[in-house]
């Protein structure tokens, strides 16, 4: 998310209401979403639950909101719901040059054309940071709940993803898995979740998400 202090117009509001009256960490995001009982408890619960979910709430300070409904979902529709059969290229935040350099080639140019760009380093740095969202494991499972749709999403565009080896695509699956508690979960059960997985199931289901107001 960008920095509130970068925001103006008639979206500081908003933004201020987000990060500093509401949510000032992922935490605390988690905790209100996952104490919460009703979506009238108070205007932050449906901001942020609208904002995993790219929904729109009613009241003046959701709509002004309009940018966080540009999730995953709203641009599958665009992309890989749209033209399923068109082959895809992921760039990682951790691997980004290497991707660029491998999507320059992949698109009919050469990795000596794209130095150029590369020596210009215009990312700000951004690559050798790591994000560190400093949730607890209840925390990232509560998350992971209202964010099924988007982690569906994820799971197919890593699986799809021509530039990925078989076992990185593996390593990114089953980390999603791990900060869900869906591992943990199957183990729990004798299961093997993963196979055959089903996010709508998982939620409506599983013991991780039954106490929230998922959907």
């Amino acid at each position: 998310m960008n920095n509130p202090k970068n925001s103006g117009g008639k979206h500081s509001n908003v933004t201020h209401f987000f990060y500093f009256k509401c949510f000032p960490t992922a935490q605390v995001l988690a905790e209100v979403l996952e104490n919460s009982t009703s979506e009238t408890d108070n205007l932050c619960y449906p901001l942020g639950k609208y904002t995993l979910q790219g929904g729109l709430g009613t009241t003046n300070v959701l709509s002004a909101a309009y940018q966080l409904k540009f999730n995953y979902g709203a641009f599958a529709n665009l992309t890989i719901q749209k033209y399923p059969s068109k082959e895809i290229f992921v760039v990682r935040t951790e691997a980004l040059w290497e991707d660029m350099a491998d999507l320059e080639v992949a698109l009919g140019g050469s990795h000596e054309q794209f130095e150029n760009v590369k020596n210009k380093k215009e990312d700000y740095g951004s690559s050798k940071y790591s994000s560190k969202s400093r949730l607890t494991a209840r925390g990232k499972q509560v998350l992971c709940c209202f964010l099924f749709r988007e982690n569906e999403i994820f799971v197919e565009l890593v699986q799809r993803a021509a530039n990925l080896a078989e076992s990185e695509k593996a390593q990114y699956i089953d980390r999603l898995y791990d900060d869900c508690g869906i591992t943990s979960e199957g183990a729990a059960l004798g299961v093997d979740l993963p196979t055959d997985f089903s996010w709508s199931d998982w939620v409506q289901r599983g013991k991780t998400c039954r106490s929230l107001n998922v959907v």
